[in-house]
């Protein structure tokens, strides 16, 4: 049933879109969200889905995790990299992904800007007197940790 769950992984557009732009290199969590335009969280959901199935596999350096297809995945079921290679092409979205991760890895963008989330960006620092908070998860000043 593991090709069930393979199968059913690669249903979704935005997981095929990751898949594309593994096909050729492990990649950074960063350079994903950049590629595709998406919020770190989303993507990060779709990898662990797509971790799930062992579709990849991930490695982390210091506070960054990297992924790459499965290779044992490839080797048990080889017309998947058929159909990566042959498929992947025809479809412009994808094709468009892949120039924008060229693009953000040819310019160099760097990592630090790469690496921020967008949605950390949208709390502030500091608490509003207008506001009651109530999540310790966004509130780092409360945690001691500003």
């Amino acid at each position: 049933m593991k090709l069930v769950k393979i199968f059913k992984v690669l249903g979704d557009e935005t997981r095929i879109r990751i898949v594309n732009l593994l096909r050729n290199s492990e990649l950074c969590v960063c350079e994903i969200t950049y590629a595709l335009g998406a919020t770190q969280s989303n993507i990060s959901k779709h990898l662990a889905k797509l971790s799930d199935s062992d579709f990849v596999v991930s490695s982390k350096k210091a506070q960054w995790i990297s992924y790459k297809i499965n290779p044992a995945l490839l080797a048990e079921y080889p017309f998947i990299q058929t159909i990566l290679n042959q498929e992947m092409t025809k479809i412009p979205q994808c094709q468009e992904d892949l120039a924008k991760l060229a693009e953000c890895q040819s310019r160099g963008i760097p990592l630090m800007k790469r690496h921020i989330s967008s949605s950390v960006l949208r709390f502030p620092l500091k608490p509003s007197p207008n506001r009651a908070y109530s999540n310790t998860l966004r509130e780092p000043w409360r945690r001691g940790q500003l």
